[in-house]
């Protein structure tokens, strides 16, 4: 099961225990959030794979969602081409790689 809705625990895992996490908008329109630790519940990129292909949903962006500040888009797909947002700069600027699940792997 996905996180779709900033619920009480998605509350305080960002804005008590500030958490940097995720946002996922998805072809569907639906916005999926990245609720990690969730007990009794399987790591948050696991739950989006096996959500994407059981209903073909595909992933348009990702932001990276932390108290207090803007969201930041992480890759964005627009009209069949890839804007790599602050992933890239990240990349590009300081020679970091973000740690990132790769989909063709999960």
């Amino acid at each position: 099961m996905i996180c779709t809705k900033k619920d009480g625990y998605l509350r305080k895992l960002i804005n008590s225990d500030l958490m940097i996490s995720w946002m996922a908008t998805l072809s569907s329109g639906a916005t999926v959030y990245g609720d990690y630790d969730r007990p009794d519940m399987d790591n948050p990129w696991y739950r989006l794979r096996d959500h994407c292909k059981e209903t073909g949903d595909t992933i348009n962006k990702i932001e990276l969602y932390m108290f207090g500040a803007e969201s930041m888009v992480f890759f964005e797909i627009c009209e069949h081409s890839l804007y790599h947002g602050i992933g890239e700069r990240l990349s590009l600027n300081q020679g970091y790689r973000a740690s990132f699940p790769r989909w063709q792997y999960l």
